[in-house]
């Protein structure tokens, strides 16, 4: 068996070894309101032919693939600082790229930039861009803050914790998938918002726009 948190992770890492990937979703699932991964198509790697394969044997093919090619990593500010560098030109770090396409919170269309500065196809804007994959990983992966609405004494406090980022194949818009947990009333559920603030987490909560979990 294989999570899909495990599989998006080989992929990114696939990704970030100049791959592209193609991912299949279960439409059952999708019906559902969840992305489930169930065929992954992979060109680019060495060892990876271009037809599907299922989301097991797609696992079991990358952690063979991948297994000891990691590179050292930079420390979140560290890595931020690099990518700053290479969005106004100063240096170019390929290791940096590769790292931040790793990185969890990345949208696709950010990997994407990442990709096309490590093969030299950078379009115009793409410097404006990387200046974004840096502020994606300097952003906090998890919040906290109380609405100051009187549900107790102390207010109404909630804790926040992005989890995943989704492509939103309709609008083509990168949708972040994010869990809180409303500690005071004691409600707990899954959003899924186009930005990562408490602000955007609140309207989606007050609107009803979430599932329990």
């Amino acid at each position: 068996m294989v999570g899909n948190e495990e599989l998006k992770a080989l992929i990114r890492r696939a990704e970030a070894r100049g791959a592209i990937v193609d991912i299949g979703y279960d439409h059952q699932a999708a019906t559902e309101g969840r992305q489930v991964i169930d065929t992954v198509a992979i060109v680019g790697l060495k060892g990876c032919g271009p037809h599907p394969m299922s989301a097991i044997g797609a696992a079991e093919r990358l952690r063979g693939l991948l297994a000891g090619i990691d590179f050292e990593p930079y420390t979140q500010e560290q890595l931020a600082a690099r990518v700053d560098e290479i969005a106004a030109g100063w240096t170019y770090d390929e290791a940096a790229l590769r790292q931040a396409m790793c990185v969890e919170a990345m949208p696709k269309r950010l990997r994407d930039t990442c990709r096309r500065y490590m093969t030299g196809q950078a379009e115009s804007l793409d410097h404006i861009n990387l200046s974004e994959v840096a502020m994606v990983i300097r952003a906090p992966r998890a919040i906290s803050f109380n609405t100051g609405r009187q549900y107790t004494a102390e207010g109404q406090k909630i804790e926040a914790k992005l989890v995943d980022v989704e492509v939103c194949t309709l609008f083509g818009v990168d949708l972040y998938v994010v869990d809180f947990n409303d500690t005071s009333r004691q409600i707990t559920g899954r959003v899924k918002i186009e930005q990562f603030t408490q602000a955007a987490v609140m309207a989606a909560y007050d609107a009803g726009n979430y599932k329990s979990i």
